[in-house]
């Protein structure tokens, strides 16, 4: 897992971890500052993490989605036939808020959402088993606000979307 955030001074610094059945363990941080954070020189990132656990060992690459990330996870997926990119739970969560809380009506539940982020982004126990629960409460609120009038929130097959789950 990578996980890219600022110190106090505005260094970029970005932390490797490592999630295995025992519990995510901290590689080291990188400090990033002195290079631009293209796709090629995530991927250099990346793919020295992955030596440096062994190839073998890893079946899954975590980050946030900004697209030089994407692309850096694509590169993965190329050189490492079993190993995938996803984009992280958390971060997507807090893109799908953000869209969601730029309705005006949507706004009070905006409590919610921070709840939500704060045990998908929880690093003390796995989130997986409180997430469903809030999740199905924030859809209940969303579904209250558009006053459970499912064509005014609900995605229309005209639309061409598809859950690829």
């Amino acid at each position: 897992m990578a996980d890219g955030w600022r110190d106090r001074k505005r260094r970029a610094l970005t932390n490797f971890l490592v999630n295995t059945p025992r519990g995510s363990m901290f590689l080291e941080p990188v400090d990033a500052s002195s290079y631009s954070h293209t796709g090629d020189i995530m991927f250099i990132l990346f793919d020295h993490f992955i030596k440096q656990v062994d190839p073998r060992d890893v079946v899954q690459v975590v980050t946030d989605s900004a697209s030089n990330n994407v692309f850096a996870g694509k590169l993965v997926e190329e050189k490492y036939m079993h190993i995938y990119w996803t984009p992280c739970a958390a971060h997507c969560i807090d893109l799908i808020f953000e869209d969601i809380f730029k309705l005006s009506h949507l706004k009070r539940t905006l409590d919610k959402a921070i709840a939500v982020n704060t045990l998908v982004d929880g690093e003390r126990n796995p989130p997986m088993g409180y997430i469903y629960g809030v999740m199905d409460r924030a859809k209940e609120m969303i579904a209250q606000a558009f006053k459970n009038k499912e064509y005014n929130y609900i995605l229309r097959k005209e639309t061409g979307y598809r859950n690829k789950s």
